[in-house]
């Protein structure tokens, strides 16, 4: 399976540090309890009444426990509490440390490839802290959310999309530059999701990117092809013939695995109707059942 979210970065967002202003005071955890962070560690900065290098004051036995659950919660939040940077030399930084670490790649053995790969996986860092915090917002308001369901997403290249919408297409070009690469040369490496062709899968695409525009909850959901709808190619003699579409074969960076989250799809079956104790609509409440679950 395959899903969507409809959030998108603003160029306009800050680079320097999240700003959780627009979070409510409280979210809830993994083990559905109710947390509110400190004020103080929204924003990296000293500790009231103190100056750097100078001596704080005493803290509780509640603040030294490191085990604390308080206590652990709120240092996950200082951690996470800026963005990474977007300026020449932190993406240049970014780049290499995904092309050395992320992909394994030697020192003296790059190609175009290895570098359209590490500047893909360094955007998308920049992309993913965007989103959990458009995530955490949603959740702090509970708002409804839209689920929409499409056998096909003609979404198009991603890298300089992303950049784009992050103000950091400028940076970017510079800090491949200063590497020996063009980002254009760069971004003709990246292959188009095969996830879909024509009219249907463009429309699903579009109303994901009107909803982020208008900064709707939007969820999409579909299939991901393995081997793509197809690929057409000509042959001499024999005309257009279909073949499958290897676009998953050096992998794909802006995907995120969920190996551990499964989706049963019943095919075939019935709806079966059961009398409802909790008020449903029309006092009943409906099971799809029977058929073949795959």
């Amino acid at each position: 399976s395959l899903s969507f979210s409809s959030s998108s970065p603003s160029s306009s967002s800050p680079l320097g540090r999240k700003d959780r202003q627009t979070l409510a005071s409280a979210v809830r955890d993994e083990n559905g309890e109710m947390y509110a962070p400190p004020a103080a560690n929204l924003i990296k900065q000293a500790p009231a009444g103190t100056m750097p290098g100078s001596v704080m004051a005493p803290r509780t036995s509640a603040e030294l426990d490191p085990e604390d659950p308080r206590v652990v919660k709120e240092r996950l939040w200082s951690l996470c509490s800026s963005y990474l940077p977007g300026d020449v030399n932190s993406l240049q930084h970014s780049i290499v440390t995904h092309v050395e670490y992320t992909l394994a790649r030697r020192r003296y053995k790059h190609h175009i490839e290895t570098f359209y790969q590490a500047t893909a996986h360094s955007v998308r860092d920049r992309l993913i802290e965007r989103w959990m915090d458009t995530q955490m917002h949603y959740t702090s308001k509970d708002c409804k959310r839209v689920y929409y369901l499409s056998m096909e997403y003609l979404i198009g290249r991603s890298l300089s999309n992303a950049m784009h919408n992050l103000g950091l297409s400028s940076n970017y070009a510079r800090a491949l530059r200063r590497l020996g690469y063009d980002l254009e040369e760069c971004a003709l490496e990246e292959c188009d999701p095969a996830l879909g062709n024509g009219g249907l899968g463009r429309l699903a695409s579009c109303f994901l990117d009107s909803a982020a525009t208008l900064g709707l909850p939007v969820w999409g959901y579909g299939i991901r092809y393995k081997y793509g709808m197809f690929e057409q190619k000509l042959f001499p003699g024999k005309g257009q013939m279909e073949q499958p579409d290897y676009w998953l074969t050096r992998g794909h960076p802006w995907e995120v695995e969920r190996m551990d989250v499964q989706y049963p799809v019943r095919f075939y079956g019935h709806v079966v109707a059961y009398p409802s104790v909790s008020g449903a609509q029309h006092g009943f409440r409906y099971s799809w059942e029977g058929g073949q679950v795959v």
